[in-house]
C-alpha cells in the first residue's frame, strides 16, 4: 500500500522527489559526461595567454581543441587537468 495515500498530487511529487536518490550522487566519476570548458576558462586555469595555448596546440604539446561552433572552441576539462598535472611531474 502506498504510504502517500490521501496526499495531494503536489505532496506526492514532493515526497517522491525527496525520497529518490539524486542522479548525480549515483554517478561515479567514470560514468560522468566529460565536461567541456571554453578557452576563456582554460586561460584562467593554466595561466597562459591565448597565443601561447594556440602555439602549444600547434606543436602537439597541449590537449586538442574541440570545434563547438564556427567561432567557438572548447577543451575537455579532464584533458586540461591531466596536462597541468603532467607539468608538475616534469619539474
Amino acid at each position: 500500500m502506498c504510504s502517500h495515500a490521501g496526499a495531494t498530487g503536489r505532496e506526492k511529487q514532493k515526497a517522491l522527489a525527496e525520497s529518490a536518490p539524486n542522479a548525480q550522487d549515483q554517478r561515479s566519476s567514470k560514468d560522468e559526461e566529460p565536461r567541456v570548458i571554453r578557452l576563456k576558462e582554460v586561460i584562467k586555469k593554466v595561466g597562459l595567454s591565448r597565443s601561447t595555448i594556440y602555439n602549444l596546440i600547434e606543436d602537439g604539446r597541449f590537449p586538442q581543441r574541440l570545434q563547438l561552433l564556427e567561432r567557438a572552441i572548447g577543451f575537455y576539462e579532464h584533458e586540461v587537468d591531466a596536462w597541468i598535472l603532467q607539468l608538475g611531474r616534469k619539474a
